[in-house]
This record gives structure tokens, C-alpha cells and sequence, in this order.
């Protein structure tokens, strides 16, 4: 089982960026940190994350640090096999200011991933109703998007004919098998329409394009706590800092 964990830091110098953490790491798995800095930024302090820095002309023509720090999010498995040229059974993303536990039983979820082609976990609100519509209504709230895009958003799922109550999950980490088309072709189809700039948020976009390619994640269902990072189950820990992207509010 080939393993690899990545994760991204865009920013505009390394003071501006997540803070990130050392941690034990299985000696059989790889741990790439991709940024847009100097990876000798990373080098020193740092020597449980491999960093990379991505290749610039990869995220020429993106209109923001945000929209680029989602590149290695949902196309981090192209860049692997095109740039760095290895081959993974297993990739699982997680934000910087995520690490994984090394005390996990990632081969149990590597057989969920096998079977599924990728796992996620819910939206901690989803089984109250919280889906694409109200995250659209929550990020204006919660000043992480403007008012006039949230709309422009909502419209365009409307337009598509997305129903409302659809699964919507949290995407600060999960695990998928990047050997999986179908996958694959769900990553490329989100990226196509993520990159005409409706919003820099994902979560509403890649619930309706999970419904839209009838893609049903498997959903790690071991809490329902409003802060699931938290959880015992949950297989990874915070790193204590996320005062990157301005602590993620923009508006």
C-alpha cells in the first residue's frame, strides 16, 4: 500500500501563511507540502512535511492565493504524477493546520477508499438540513465570501437544477484512490467550473458536483459534534494555529 499525505501553503510571504507542526510520520508513507514560497522556507524548521514548491506556471492565471491553495486540494494527485512522476494507492489530503496521527489505522481506511473511491466526513449540520443553499447563507454570515457572489452561486445551482438537501461535506481533509476515472473525472469536472471564479468557497460546489456525478463518498460517521476535529476518531489533530488566509474571513 503506497500512501501519501499532502497539503498546501499559498501565501504571500511565510509569516502570512498556516502555521504548521512537526508530527511522528510512518517511515513507509510520503508527506508532501506544497507552496508557491522558496521550499527551503520549509526546510529547516520543519522535517516532518516534504515541501515542494509547485511550478509556477501550474497556478498562472488563478486570481488569488485562495483559488490557488485549492489546486493542490483537488488536483494535488495531477501534480504528483505529472511533475513528481510516483505512483500512490492512497492520496489523503488535509489543510496545514491539520497533521495527521500517526496512530491511526489508515490501512482500515485505505480499504474504505479501495471500495468507495473516496472518504469524506459529513458536514457536522448536514443532518439538520444544512445543505449547499444554507453554506451559501453561512459564509456570508461568517464573512468568508461577499453577499453578491453567494448569489451568483446559488443561481448557478438553481440554474442547474440541484435539489436542496443534498449531502454536503467538510473538505478539510479526506482520502481518495487517485487510480479511480470516475474520481478523477469528479476532481477535473469541479476544477473546470471552480476555476470561472464563482466563489474561492468549495464546499457548495463540490456538493453539486458530487450530486450532479452521482458520486457518494464514504462518509466517516463517527461524531456528530460540532467541532469534529476534536474527536478521538477524527485521524488528525490540529496543529494550534490557522492564521493563514486571515484566519480564512476576507470581507
Amino acid at each position: 500500500m503506497k500512501v501519501c499525505f499532502i497539503t498546501s501553503i499559498i501565501a504571500e510571504n511565510k509569516e502570512f501563511g498556516d502555521r504548521i507542526k512537526n508530527f511522528t510520520k510512518n517511515p513507509n508513507h510520503d508527506y508532501f507540502l506544497f507552496t508557491n514560497l522558496n521550499e527551503k522556507e520549509y526546510m529547516n524548521s520543519y522535517d516532518s512535511w516534504t515541501p515542494i514548491t509547485i511550478k509556477s506556471e501550474v497556478l498562472e492565471g488563478l486570481k488569488s492565493n485562495v483559488y490557488k491553495s485549492r489546486y493542490v486540494k483537488f488536483l494535488g494527485w495531477k501534480y504528483i504524477k505529472k511533475y513528481l512522476k510516483k505512483d500512490y494507492d492512497m492520496i489523503v489530503y488535509c489543510d496545514a493546520v491539520l497533521y495527521p496521527k500517526s496512530s491511526f489505522n489508515w490501512e482500515k481506511l485505505y480499504e474504505q477508499v479501495k471500495q468507495y473511491g473516496i472518504v469524506q466526513r459529513i458536514h457536522p449540520k448536514n443532518k439538520k438540513g444544512h445543505d449547499a443553499y444554507l453554506e451559501c447563507d453561512a459564509v456570508i454570515k461568517a464573512h468568508k465570501d461577499s453577499e453578491s457572489n453567494m448569489e451568483n452561486l446559488k443561481n448557478f445551482l438553481m440554474k442547474n437544477s440541484m435539489p436542496k438537501g443534498c449531502l454536503l461535506t467538510e473538505n478539510k481533509a479526506f482520502a481518495y484512490d487517485p487510480k479511480n476515472t470516475k474520481i478523477i473525472e469528479t476532481f477535473e469536472i469541479f476544477w473546470e467550473i471552480y476555476t470561472k471564479g464563482l466563489t474561492h468557497r468549495d464546499q457548495s460546489l463540490w456538493s453539486y458536483v458530487l450530486w450532479k456525478t452521482n458520486i457518494q463518498p464514504y462518509i466517516n460517521k463517527d461524531t456528530n459534534l460540532t467541532h469534529p476535529v476534536w474527536n478521538k476518531n477524527f485521524p488528525f489533530k490540529l496543529t494550534g494555529s490557522n492564521n493563514g488566509f486571515k484566519c480564512h474571513k476576507y470581507v
